[in-house]
């Protein structure tokens, strides 16, 4: 199985930065170095 780059924990807090309009989805993926595709799938 794959190992995953994220924990739940900051999953979550990505997730909520992008619902609170901290940042764009793409800015917030580009911080994080993770996929819009990723994000989607969160």
């Amino acid at each position: 199985m794959k190992n995953l780059q994220f924990s739940a924990e900051q999953i979550i807090k990505i997730l909520e930065q992008a619902e609170r309009d901290e940042q764009s989805i793409s800015a917030s993926c580009w911080a994080h170095s993770t996929s819009e595709t990723t994000f989607y799938h969160w």
